[in-house]
């Protein structure tokens, strides 16, 4: 499966990730693009999507948030990771194999390194006019 979608306001997110959620609900979501693309904005629609009332903001200090109660998604932010040892040092085992849905921005060691795992790769390019390009494709 390979989709692409144009994001053009922060309602286009919230569809985006209501679409997702009813198609993909047990997946874990693998996000790439440059800084500032619109990961973290994803991980709030779609933690909206969920009726999860957390504050969602960027991991990039704490590499993991964790949000929600009965259903809960855990968001990793991995772009200053740069080795395997780095990446299970933080027990990324236990996230991913928890039953619970794992947003994880910058997730090439992830895939590198678990590569039987399901995922829905999300890659964000930002076009000239500020556009948010959106490709969706499953492992």
């Amino acid at each position: 499966m390979n989709i692409t979608k144009k994001i053009e306001t922060i309602e286009a997110w919230d569809e985006l990730a209501s679409s997702i959620l009813a198609k993909y609900k047990d997946s874990h979501i693998f996000l790439q693009g440059q800084l500032g693309a619109g990961k973290t904005s994803f991980v709030k629609a779609y933690c909206q999507a969920l009726n999860i009332n957390d504050e969602v903001s960027s991991p990039s200090y704490s590499l993991v948030q964790e949000y929600g109660d009965d259903i809960k998604v855990f968001h990793l932010d991995l772009y200053r990771l740069e080795t395997i040892d780095e990446l299970l040092g933080i027990g990324i085992e236990e996230y991913i194999y928890a039953d619970q849905v794992c947003c994880i921005e910058w997730p090439n060691l992830v895939i590198d390194h678990f590569p039987d795992l399901d995922y829905l790769l999300i890659d964000i390019k930002v076009n000239e006019n500020g556009e948010r390009i959106v490709s969706l494709s499953n492992s």
